[in-house]
């Protein structure tokens, strides 16, 4: 929000929400489906006014040219940048995966590629459960599920690296029930006034009011410009004008731009996401796993695969939270999580530490000579890995290399303005925090149990992750804008550490190579 002094009268502030902006949009080429009207076309703006070309598909061919007309001059009107981006329309049949192609054809012919494909066309036929046609059951189905794979098997065919595919939802989903179900469970807010639904959304009580008021002047006469809503209702034939919002209790809502996309990996698993064979008995050592996208602006997560479906929900929960009551989870994550901040930390600050060899290196220089740990650290990482399966031996082969890189370091900083020597302690440092994970991930997973493995590790690495936030920032804490040296300090406990923790971790005998645990190789019987 901005604010700004209100002509109308003294001491008042007008609110007002900021234009967002992003840089990186400019010059990229959005496809939209049923972009004619409605969130589709507004879509269109936005992106337009951003400079992104668009390519806007509808089966009503008539309305997507006046549209695209109109949404063109008002992104020359209102564009945020040094260009608004161009709007060409086409007609499209989602239900016709050759219309998806030549839509996708006609978006790379004019701009030479495609960067995001919004799935927006979508129908929502309304009758009584007892009155819907097998027709509407049909269209509905050929729309809103295949039009949508239509769409997204278009895009992956042709989109460039990075892009994004965004799949609307139904807002059919909010109904009353719904909304008073979600305000029940308080993850939809509810007040019995506007000011204090305003206090808890945590924007300015006026600017609500003044939002609120604006629309329900509007409703008489059955227009929405937002959104344009009204378009929409009256295409459809409906006569009906979106209802006031002027009676209590008053509910606001929470909308990301964001999206959850499954892998649809087609593997049935158990609740512990290990892969069941066609006798459904578990497979030795392979698990499946998911992950979450995100839409063309929002935000990313993390989850499970579209297999996770079929397993029953509460089984899954229960199956992930009993592998947090093995004590050995909870210490190897400590563990890794002390490396990971030695490892972070060294990375992050990796130039500045650099540069400090000799002030007067060029950019070239830095990037040059940064480079040269991570090669010998990709090459020493072959080589332990390598004799740690020779050996059978990995937890001596992880603190060796968390020493290796506290030493690095430690010679970092003593001779941090010899660039033969600091780059030499460097590379141990490289060997060091790249070398440890092989071994380590190998220790990790002979440790846990075999059912409760795949949770068990995702548990240890989500934890570990909070050490690309500890390690750069304690070190940029203590460092000083001349020398970063003194900050070193920090990795270099946290490597010692957990050296000393994986000293102390009791490995089960049956857990330890032949020579570690002390043992002999069996010999064969003499011959006679």
């Amino acid at each position: 929000m901005t604010s700004e002094p209100d002509p109308t009268g003294p001491g008042r502030v007008l609110h007002r929400p900021m234009t967002a902006v992003y840089p990186e949009l400019p010059g990229r080429t959005a496809v939209i489906t049923g972009a004619a009207r409605g969130m589709g076309a507004r879509f269109a703006a936005g992106l337009a006014a951003r400079g992104v070309d668009v390519v806007g598909g509808d089966i009503d061919a008539e309305q997507m040219a006046a549209t695209a007309e109109e949404v063109g001059a008002e992104a020359r009107a209102t564009a945020l940048g040094d260009r608004p981006g161009r709007v060409l329309a086409r007609r499209l049949d989602v239900t016709r995966p050759e219309e998806h192609e030549a839509l996708a054809r006609d978006a790379l012919e004019e701009f030479g590629g495609i960067d995001f494909w919004i799935n927006n066309a979508g129908i929502f036929p309304s009758a009584a459960a007892e009155e819907i046609s097998a027709e509407q059951i049909g269209a509905t189905l050929s729309v809103n599920v295949e039009g949508v794979l239509f769409g997204a098997q278009a895009a992956a065919r042709h989109m460039r690296p990075g892009g994004a595919i965004v799949n609307m939802s139904s807002v059919s989903a909010w109904d009353a029930a719904r909304v008073l179900e979600e305000a029940d469970a308080g993850r939809t807010l509810r007040a019995v006034t506007l000011e204090r639904l305003a206090e808890a959304m945590g924007v300015p009580a006026d600017a609500l009011i003044a939002t609120v008021d604006r629309w329900n002047a509007q409703v008489p006469e059955g227009a929405d410009p937002d959104f344009l809503r009204h378009r929409t209702l009256a295409n459809k034939g409906s006569q009906h004008h979106p209802d006031p919002i002027d009676k209590a209790p008053f509910y606001a809502v929470r909308i990301l731009p964001a999206e959850l996309v499954c892998t649809h990996a087609g593997l049935e698993i158990n609740a512990d996401a290990a892969v069941l064979d066609d006798r459904g008995a578990v497979v030795p050592g392979l698990f499946a796993a998911g992950e979450a996208g995100a839409g063309v602006l929002g935000l990313r997560y993390v989850g499970g695969g579209n297999a996770a479906a079929h397993v029953a929900e509460p089984e899954t929960f229960l199956g992930q939270l009993r592998v947090l009551k093995d004590g050995r989870v909870l210490y190897l994550a400590v563990a890794n999580l002390f490396a990971a901040c030695g490892l972070y930390g060294f990375t992050f600050f990796l130039p500045q530490i650099v540069q400090q060899m000799d002030p007067s290196y060029s950019a070239t220089n830095i990037g040059f000579l940064g480079a040269i740990p991570f090669l010998v650290g990709a090459v020493g990482m072959l080589l332990v890995a390598r004799n740690s399966d020779r050996t059978g031996e990995r937890r001596f082969h992880v603190i060796a290399l968390m020493l290796l890189a506290a030493a690095g370091l430690f010679g970092t900083i003593q001779f941090r303005t010899d660039p033969v020597i600091a780059l030499a302690c460097l590379s141990m440092v490289g060997i060091g925090v790249l070398g440890y994970m092989a071994p380590y991930w190998a220790l990790a997973s002979r440790l846990l149990s075999r059912e409760h493995t795949a949770v068990g590790l995702a548990a240890i690495n989500s934890i570990a992750a909070l050490g690309g936030f500890f390690g750069p920032y304690v070190i940029g804490v203590n460092a000083t804008a001349d020398d970063v040296s003194v900050g070193l300090y920090f990795p270099i406990g946290c490597l010692v550490v957990c050296a000393v923790m994986l000293a102390f971790l009791k490995v089960p005998r049956a857990d330890r190579p032949a020579a570690e645990a002390g043992a002999q190789a069996p010999t064969a019987p003499a011959a006679k």
